[in-house]
C-alpha cells in the first residue's frame, strides 16, 4: 500500500519502558531529557523508535569499508512526539551522523545553525539540547529513506535506496501539518519512491522544498543569507 506499508514495528519509547536494545535504550534517556530541557513533560515525549538495530550495526560497520567502496547504510529513528507540527525530511544520513547516532551530526552541514538563525533562539551545543530546541519549536525529524547502498556520504552516491514507512508515521502523529524537504534531492526521492504508490487512507500533508542545509559547495548552492530567509519563512509561517 502507500507510504511503504509494512510490518508495525514493534519497539517504541514509552514513559516508563525498559527496551533490551542498547542503542534505544540510550536513545530514549536522551529524548527525556531533550524533553524536560525543553520544558515539557515527560508523558508528553512520546516517539515512535524502530529500525534502531539495524542502525546500530551499521555505525558499527559502516566505517570499515574501503573509502569509497560502496556499502549499505542504514537511517535513524525519527524525532518526533505528539505535539510535532512540522516535520523535515533529509534523504539518508550521512556517514558522520549514523557513526554519532545523531541526526545533522557532521559539523560541515549547516542544519543547526540555519535553525538557530531562522528561529532566533540558541539550538544548544549537546544533542539532548537540540532534541529539546526541536520539541520546543515542534519540528520533527527524519529521512525519505531507510537504507541504500552509497559510497561515502554523497546523495549522488545513492544506489538501490529503501524508503521509509510513513503511512504508520502520519497516522501515529495526526499533528504533523507540513513536510519540508532538506534539498532537492529529498524531494527527488520521496517523488520517486513514496508519491507515486497506491493510494493511502491517509492524505499526506502540503510539501516545501528547502534550499539543503548541506556545507557541500556546488554551482546551483545559494548563499547562506538566502538559505537562512527561505528556512525562516518557512519555519516561521508553521509556529
Amino acid at each position: 500500500g502507500s507510504w511503504r506499508v509494512g510490518q508495525v514495528p514493534s519497539r517504541r519509547l514509552h514513559s516508563g519502558s525498559k527496551l533490551d536494545d542498547p542503542a534505544a535504550s540510550s536513545f530514549e534517556s536522551s529524548f527525556w531529557r531533550a524533553g524536560r530541557a525543553g520544558g515539557r513533560d515527560r508523558d508528553d515525549q512520546r516517539a515512535i523508535v524502530y529500525g534502531l538495530g539495524r542502525a546500530r550495526d551499521d555505525a558499527a560497520t559502516f566505517g570499515n569499508a574501503e573509502a569509497g567502496c560502496m556499502a549499505m547504510k542504514h537511517g535513524l529513528a525519527p524525532v518526533v512526539d505528539k505535539n510535532s507540527r512540522v516535520l523535515i525530511l533529509g534523504t539518508l544520513p550521512g556517514d558522520e551522523s549514523i557513526r554519532q547516532q545523531r541526526y545533522y551530526g557532521d559539523p560541515s552541514n549547516r542544519f543547526w545553525s540555519l535553525l538557530a538563525a531562522a528561529l532566533g533562539a540558541p539550538v544548544g551545543t549537546s544533542y539532548p539540547e537540540r532534541l529539546g530546541f526541536l520539541a520546543t519549536h515542534r519540528v520533527a525529524l527524519w529521512d525519505v529513506l531507510q537504507s541504500a547502498e552509497r559510497a561515502g556520504s554523497e546523495d549522488s552516491a545513492i544506489a538501490n535506496p529503501t524508503p521509509n514507512h510513513f503511512d504508520h508515521l502520519l497516522a501515529k502523529f495526526p499533528g504533523l501539518q507540513r513536510l519540508a524537504f532538506n534539498g532537492t534531492r529529498a524531494e527527488t526521492l520521496w517523488r520517486q519512491h513514496i508519491r507515486p504508490t497506491a493510494a493511502a487512507p491517509h492524505s499526506p500533508p502540503p510539501t516545501t522544498t528547502l534550499p539543503s542545509s548541506s556545507g557541500t559547495p556546488g554551482r546551483h548552492v545559494l548563499p547562506d543569507a538566502e538559505k537562512m530567509a527561505r528556512w525562516r519563512d518557512f519555519l516561521r509561517s508553521s509556529e
